[in-house]
């Protein structure tokens, strides 16, 4: 009888999880949905790499945590470097 080689859906799991991350975090107001499927592709990832060795779903949610990190970059040094958009705060 024939059998099939040990195959499992984690990790293309883990990749459609850091495809769909990536793209919700590439868009501004996707990003809270986009870092959970992030955390759930990183999770799955890490788990894959470790069992199987594929290392793509990893990859794509480390790119979708990048996406993040620019967002957040790009909002908050425009505040902290240009006088005019200063928040004070009263005290």
């Amino acid at each position: 009888m024939y059998q099939s080689p040990n195959r499992s859906a984690l990790p293309l799991l883990s990749v459609i999880f850091g495809l769909i991350a990536v793209l919700l975090n590439a868009l501004f107001f996707g990003i809270p949905l986009g870092f959970l499927f992030g955390l759930a592709a990183l999770v799955c990832g890490i788990v894959s790499y470790l069992r199987y060795g594929k290392k793509y779903g990893l990859a794509l949610s480390l790119i979708s945590f990048l996406l993040i990190v620019l967002w957040v970059l790009s909002i908050a040094v425009p505040l902290w470097v240009d006088p005019t958009l200063q928040i004070k705060w009263k005290s």
